[in-house]
């Protein structure tokens, strides 16, 4: 069995969130966009395959004014991977992962209509907080990396690939009921992943 610490890189356009509440809450804007931090799990299939899981996300939190704020984006793939090695140490692989994601944004504050217009855009109405949105939904990574193994124990990951996800900005829910959220372009992205790969 198989476990890693995931630090991965991809470039979405968050243009709903932007021109929201995170645009004056201040911090990195790589941090805040394009960094995805996760952990992974896999085990052995046959010899020259392994199935596992690996979930990654993206976060934020921040105030404005009376706000306090957050919002993460999760990204869950459920991983069939093939692999050889060239050499004892050295492994390339390939990865085929359809994927359950999720966003989530949650308000802590009591918040006036004003608040809520500024947070998601199309969204008016006045809530009671704190309150939290969510969306779910699918898609789909295709992955080819290269594996170093330091010793048996313990190697470092590299893959790199692209993901497509259903996104739609129409479908998040709020206490039961579906809303407008933030427009954001993840729909096709380039991703970069690295591991820390630990087995036993």
């Amino acid at each position: 069995m198989e476990a890693g610490i995931l630090l991965g890189w991809y470039q979405p356009e968050l243009t709903g969130l932007d021109t929201s509440l995170e645009s004056s809450a201040g911090g990195s804007e790589i941090i805040r966009k394009n960094l995805l931090l996760g952990y992974s799990f896999s085990i052995p299939l046959f010899p020259s395959a392994r199935v596992g899981y690996v979930q990654g996300g993206s976060y934020f939190s921040g105030a404005s004014d009376t706000t306090q704020f957050s919002r993460k984006l999760i990204y869950r793939m459920f991983v069939l991977e093939t692999y050889f090695r060239p050499l004892r140490r050295l492994e390339l692989n390939f990865a085929l992962a359809p994927m359950w994601n999720s966003a989530v944004i949650k308000l802590d504050t009591k918040n006036t209509k004003s608040v809520w217009d500024a947070q998601i855009g199309n969204y008016r109405i006045d809530v009671q907080a704190p309150e939290k949105m969510s969306n779910n939904y699918f898609g789909f990574a295709s992955l080819i990396g290269i594996r170093y193994y330091i010793f048996s124990w313990f190697a470092v990951d590299i893959k790199t690939g692209f993901m497509s996800t259903n996104y739609k900005a129409a479908n998040w829910k709020l206490d039961g009921k579906i809303i407008s959220g933030p427009v954001l372009k993840i729909d096709e992205e380039s991703i970069f992943l690295m591991q820390l790969i630990f087995s036993w």
